[in-house]
């Protein structure tokens, strides 16, 4: 494991400390001086320990040291990662061509290996978890800082230093209300030296929303940032013009829904709705109509608060008006999509899955397996053969425009295809003819699958670690994942799973949001719970269907 040399990292303190008395807290330079012993181990735990020392203190060392704290535990987490991803690699080379083989068919020393790998993958990550659950122990920390020159310090070599990851810059910006009456122009004169920087003016976005109305005289520049090149610029401007209440940023927010597509359209529309209370969806002419008749006079008002009560005049208009475009009841209007199914060992439950018979006769038909005819009386179906189905035509309706790939998942995941492909009649016919030929093995590692979807960013813009760089042009990557499950989150060895741990672990892939993850969950044995949490933090939606089909 990769131990980063501290005096690289840790301010300057003296050594030799002396011992903290029994029964006497340690002082802020004792507290400091242990976590930097702490830190020459490979022990998370200890890390935690030591860094428990430094929650009494505020001041500029203590964010110096924090700092440095969260830089050696990503460094741990990236080599883990990059170890964790070799094995699964080579797992992956070991089982190729019986994924979905069972049981597979492996010589005594290849299986033997595949064993040994599973066991090493699900160590690693549990360090992975264990490093985690630290990471957002010091971003709570750091958030609560109050120091002036903490954060001062903050601002200027943390915020304003290229080398930093945005993670870090996210969690430096709670720290920032401890520049007091200043903050307001400190930020300013900060995000105008950062223009060029996206990941710096993320970060500052996100200081300023938390600022709300103290931040009005930076209206001018948000609604300068709604023309940047980065899709999520222009979407975290849009929040912070909603935070901040600029009244005069309306009329240039529904001129920049009209131009956006996907998600970045629906989340610029989240925006308006929030600031103005009205509930127009995503329709400009509904927003442009509520803007003439009476946005224009609210405006002149200063925009005061209000929340909608009863119907608009305009009627709200659905983010999709042809339902042929929804996925299992949930609108298909991402640009960049990856689809995720459980192909689990649960996934070969029989069900009478019925389907809406077409024709306006009504009635419904009961789903049989692919390439068998459906009927009144059909026999039925598998759950996997189900939403097999169900996945094979949302991909045959989705638009041509459209970018997309599949993952599919058990104890191990893998994609259709290593980056996002082009909507078009070919692709779409060679994905159908993957997504059909899947069969239930296994258990449920949503874990990884959903890692894999995340990773596809990473490919589809040509770098490693472009997910996490999240300010894209637009309509480059993936921004909307749909998961779909019958079951409860497993390890990569079979064993339930933490659903908390993967919900941090989605944390830490999407920051700030910019993917939006609906889930879908089928049948009885699934942690809906789960599924909901996961939908809501990552700005979605939670559908349960029943092994009928019916949405519960």
């Amino acid at each position: 494991m990769l131990v980063v040399a501290l005096s690289t990292l840790l301010p300057a303190i003296a050594t030799g400390v002396p011992e903290t008395p029994n029964g006497q807290e340690p002082s802020e330079k004792q507290a400091i001086a242990v976590i930097r012993k702490a830190l020459r181990s490979d022990d998370v735990a200890a890390w935690q320990t030591a860094f428990d020392d430094l929650l009494p203190f505020d001041s500029e060392a203590v964010a110096k040291t924090i700092v440095a704290v969260r830089e050696r535990i990503e460094a741990d987490v990236a080599e883990t990662t990059s170890a964790r991803e070799e094995m699964r690699e080579e797992a992956a080379q070991i089982i190729k061509g019986q994924e979905t083989a069972r049981p597979r068919q492996l010589p005594s020393a290849g299986l033997a290996r595949f064993q040994e790998l599973e066991r090493e993958i699900a160590a690693l990550r549990k360090r992975l978890d264990e490093c985690r659950l630290v990471l957002e122990n010091v971003d709570t920390k750091l958030e609560r800082l109050r120091d002036e020159k903490a954060a001062r310090f903050l601002l200027t070599k943390v915020i304003g230093d290229k080398r930093r990851s945005l993670a870090l810059k996210l969690a430096a910006v709670g720290a920032l209300p401890g520049l007091g009456e200043q903050l307001t122009a400190d930020i300013g004169k900060a995000l105008t030296r950062s223009k060029k920087r996206t990941e710096d003016v993320l970060a500052l976005l996100q200081g300023i929303r938390r600022l709300e109305e103290k931040a009005r005289p930076l209206g001018p520049a948000l609604i300068d940032l709604l023309g940047y090149a980065e899709d999520e610029v222009r979407v975290q401007a849009a929040y912070a013009c909603a935070s901040v209440r600029v009244p005069e940023s309306v009329e240039a927010l529904i001129a920049l829904l009209a131009r956006e597509r996907g998600q970045v359209r629906r989340r610029v529309s989240l925006a308006l709705e929030d600031f103005t209370g009205k509930k127009l969806g995503v329709s400009k002419t509904s927003w442009e109509g509520w803007f003439a008749s009476e946005g224009r006079a609210w405006v002149a008002e200063g925009a005061p608060k209000r929340i909608e009560r009863g119907g608009s005049m305009f009627k709200a208009s659905k983010e999709v008006e042809d339902d042929s475009l929804y996925y299992m009841g949930i609108p298909q209007d991402g640009e960049g999509i990856v689809y995720v199914i459980d192909a689990s060992q649960s996934m070969e439950k029989q069900v009478k899955w019925r389907k809406p018979r077409g024709g306006g006769g009504g009635g419904v038909t009961v789903a049989s397996p692919i390439g068998e005819p459906a009927g009144d009386k059909g026999k039925g179906t598998t759950r996997l053969e189900a939403c097999k189905q169900e996945l094979i035509e949302a991909l045959q309706r989705l638009e041509r425009t459209k970018n997309f790939n599949v993952v599919w998942y058990s104890d191990v995941a893998e994609a259709w295809m290593p980056s996002l492909q082009k909507a078009d009649p070919s692709k779409i016919a060679e994905a159908t003819a993957w997504v059909a030929k899947l069969n239930p093995v296994a258990s449920t590692n949503i874990h990884d699958a959903m890692k894999l979807a995340f990773s596809i960013d990473d490919v589809a813009m040509g770098k490693k670690g472009a997910a996490r760089k999240r300010g894209k042009a637009r309509g480059e990557g993936v921004d909307t994942i749909f998961l779909l499950t019958d079951g409860s989150p497993t390890t990569t060895d079979g064993k339930l799973d933490d659903p908390e741990k993967v919900l941090r672990a989605v944390r830490s892939w999407n920051p700030l949001g910019s993917i939006t993850v609906h889930t879908i969950g089928i049948g009885d044995g699934l942690n809906a719970e789960f599924l909901k949490k996961l939908a809501a933090e990552n700005g979605g939606e939670f559908k349960h269907f029943d092994d009928s089909g019916k949405q519960r």
